[in-house]
């Protein structure tokens, strides 16, 4: 059987309510599966909304994502075990009333890592599955993936540019404090294929954000869409004709500076021609805080564990910097 299951239809479900309530998702953190052997495939991410005057937003976001996965099955064989540290700029800005534009660069370096030890203490402590770390050496680095063909792609240590995203939103609707938006974007192949950084072809993605807000301190918002793989490089794999992927989400405002923040992303698998869970469907949760500071700088923390496991990294920390004002939760729900 083919690893091409679509993520959990609750997950969709749940999402397509959130959409039809039709509220901004601003308030979303920019998370992604960085499972590294996919990381060249478009998965847009959520950002806040920039201000309505034409002023943009720029956020530095640092992800460092540790992952060890040994799995074969079908023929197919990969052996995926180190550290990714991702710093990525975006800026965001509004021109006019209905139209905003994104576009973001990331940065990739790929390592052995210094958490090996740390993960394992605290799947130990929540009593989560270690899949296949017990038999793994920390900080010891390998990327490795073999068909049933018998091609193989490996790579070593390295820095390199992945690859940008261009995107476009319109408002659809709009009431006192909900907003729902409609997305195009599109990935420019920037990145390098030999480092696991780009697939060397465009992607193109549709999706929807939209959300509701129960009481003055919960944002519910969800995002729901595809995207249309332009490569299945690097890895030897033919690519699926489209991608389903959605986000879900909860922010609660627990001090006027401080909102608190739950997050499940999920997505299909992006090749019809595999076996292996680590390329099929992933499911990730996201706890994570930001806190605005009184010159209007925002910071985020967040943590990100796979619930679907061996399908996407174990951990991700994730670290935000936003400059520019944008409309804040509270303002936004009145």
């Amino acid at each position: 059987m083919k690893c091409h299951d679509s993520p959990p239809r609750a997950v969709v479900g749940t999402l397509l309510l959130a959409l039809a309530s039709g509220a901004s998702g601003a308030e979303a953190l920019a998370v992604r599966d960085r499972n590294p052997l996919i990381r060249g495939q478009y998965l847009p991410l959520p950002v806040a909304e920039p201000p309505s005057d034409g002023r943009p937003i720029h956020q530095l976001q640092l992800t460092l994502s540790n992952t060890a996965n040994v799995e074969t099955r079908g023929g197919e064989s990969l052996h995926v075990d180190g550290e990714s540290l991702e710093l990525r700029w975006l800026a965001a800005w509004q021109p006019t009333e209905r139209i905003e534009l994104r576009f973001t660069v990331p940065v990739f370096h790929d390592s052995g890592g210094v958490l090996d030890s740390a993960i394992d203490g605290w799947h130990d402590t929540f009593g989560l599955s270690e899949g296949a770390r017990p038999n793994i050496a920390d900080g010891a680095f390998t990327y490795s993936y073999t068909s049933a063909a018998g091609t193989v792609l490996e790579t070593g240590s390295h820095t390199a540019l992945g690859d940008s995203a261009i995107e476009a939103g319109y408002l659809l609707n709009q009431t006192p404090g909900t907003a729902l938006r409609a997305w195009l974007g599109a990935e420019v192949p920037t990145g390098e294929r030999s480092r696991l950084t780009g697939n060397g072809g465009w992607d193109v993605g549709a999706w929807l954000e939209g959300g509701g807000s129960p009481s003055h301190r919960l944002q519910i918002d969800g995002r729901l869409g595809v995207v249309l793989p332009g490569s299945g490089a690097p890895l030897p794999l033919e690519p699926r004709t489209w991608v389903a992927f959605g986000g879900l989400g909860a922010t609660w405002g627990a001090l006027r500076s401080l909102d608190l923040r739950l997050q499940v992303d999920a997505h299909d698998g992006f090749f019809d021609d595999t076996e292996l869970r680590f390329l099929g469907p992933a499911v990730v949760l996201t706890v994570g805080a930001e806190y605005r500071s009184r010159a209007g700088w925002r910071f985020q923390f967040a943590i990100s564990e796979d619930l679907r496991v061996d399908a996407s990294p174990d951990v991700a920390l994730h670290f935000g910097l936003q400059i520019g004002a944008r409309p804040d939760r509270s303002s936004a729900a009145q």
